[in-house]
């Protein structure tokens, strides 16, 4: 390839490749030990975006255990500027997977983001391919533990709630059970009874809520005297003091921080959306995930979640559902409800699709392109070449007959 065909090259690798960015990621590897057959596992891999504007990463499983690795809740986050997020990974070997160890990478990749100007912020997909290390075992592992513990003071004739935060270390999934005794400032025990904990899936931590009825708590401070129990041993426990006030001497507020929606979806699919919300009071509360999702200016769908109950200073994901039925590109426009309270509102956007135009019309200019770079690389070398030699044929004379005829 001479100079002129040199210069051509670099500059179509500059066409294809206008704005390459940065992304970052940790760990580079991880290592999911001893799942069980048939069982479950999940990781957490940390997405860094050192960019000003944000941006959507989209994962995939790349390698040959493709099929036993999904995300949670989505395979898809949108990372804000200078920011960074989590991507979980889960990971469920088929029953009848062979003992061993299993390498596979995980595909992290950028996907454009259009604001609401219509303005787009990365036009080039970058990514990085951090290492997923699964071992495989049939031996059933059974073990959790408590990691954390505590009580938010409630008002009197309320109820309070104790948060218990279980670590299942094993590859089963188990059901630790709980007893706790509440004293007085004398030792006096005024409330006594138990509780069956919530089914922890291996590698999770789950915050299990036990509640304290407030029934026959007066005005005053209490201890919670908390135990955990796997299977009749016990895995924990301790001691937690709190407070009955005065009704109206706890204060209840609330911010909502983020509205979460995946970037792209396809018509008629059911969209998963997000709210994170943090109750920044004293007392517990209880909220949900409303909003409208509008289609130009016009309403396309109303959705709405489940009611929860966060504890004071803790923040949780509120989850609502909507499915856009014709293509376009969709504004949500959704608050919270807590407390008979309604908080500011937050707004996303989703781009709908019949079909993944925008992957098909980036795939098929890629290929034009290159197509009459070969064209016009083939053509140029053509036209400016000469044949080494020039071969004379001789046209073949037909063969003479001898005198008097062939010869019999």
């Amino acid at each position: 390839m001479d100079f002129k065909h040199g210069l051509f090259a670099i500059a179509l690798c500059a066409l294809l490749l206008p704005s390459a960015f940065a992304i970052g990621i940790s760990p580079a590897s991880q290592s999911m030990d001893n799942l069980l057959r048939g069982g479950y596992g999940e990781g957490t891999f940390k997405v860094f975006n050192t960019e000003g504007f944000p941006v959507v990463f989209a994962a995939r499983a790349s390698g040959p255990q493709a099929s036993w690795i999904g995300f949670s809740p989505s395979n898809t986050i949108r990372i804000e500027p200078h920011s960074s997020n989590d991507l979980h990974v889960v990971v469920k070997p088929p029953r009848d997977a062979a003992n061993g160890q299993y390498r596979d990478y995980i595909s992290i990749v950028s996907i454009p983001v259009q604001d609401q100007t219509g303005a787009v912020g990365a036009a080039v997909a970058v990514g990085v391919e951090p290492l997923l290390i699964i071992t495989v075992t049939d031996q059933e592992i059974i073990r959790a533990g408590i990691i954390g513990f505590s009580i938010n003071d409630f008002e009197e004739f309320s109820s309070g709630t104790i948060y218990v935060t279980i670590l299942n270390t094993g590859n089963v999934r188990v059901s630790p059970n709980f007893k706790v005794t509440i004293t007085d400032q004398t030792g006096k025990t005024v409330a006594d009874y138990g509780n069956d904990g919530l089914e922890v899936l291996p590698t999770v931590s789950l915050q299990v809520p036990i509640q304290v009825p407030g029934k026959g708590l007066g005005i005053g401070n209490y201890t919670a005297h908390v135990q955990g129990f796997l299977r009749g041993q016990q895995i924990g426990g301790g001691n937690l003091d709190f407070s009955v006030v005065e009704v109206g001497g706890l204060r209840k507020a609330g911010v909502f921080e983020t509205l979460y929606a995946p970037a792209k979806a396809s018509s008629g699919e059911t969209v998963k959306i997000i709210g994170q919300f943090r109750n920044s009071g004293t007392a517990d509360l209880d909220a949900k995930l409303v909003g409208e999702a509008y289609l130009g200016d016009s309403l396309a769908s109303p959705f709405a979640g489940d009611e929860i109950i966060i504890g004071a200073d803790r923040s949780a994901n509120l989850t609502a559902f909507f499915k856009p039925e014709k293509p376009g590109t969709y504004s949500l426009k959704a608050h919270v409800i807590f407390s008979k309270r309604v908080s500011e509102e937050k707004q996303a956007v989703v781009e709908v699709s019949s079909f993944d135009l925008a992957t098909i019309a980036t795939y098929a200019i890629a290929i034009i392109v290159v197509l009459a770079a070969i064209a016009y690389y083939f053509h140029s070398r053509n036209k400016g070449s000469k044949p080494d030699a020039i071969v004379k044929v001789e046209k073949p004379q037909p063969a003479q007959q001898p005198p008097g005829g062939p010869v019999a």
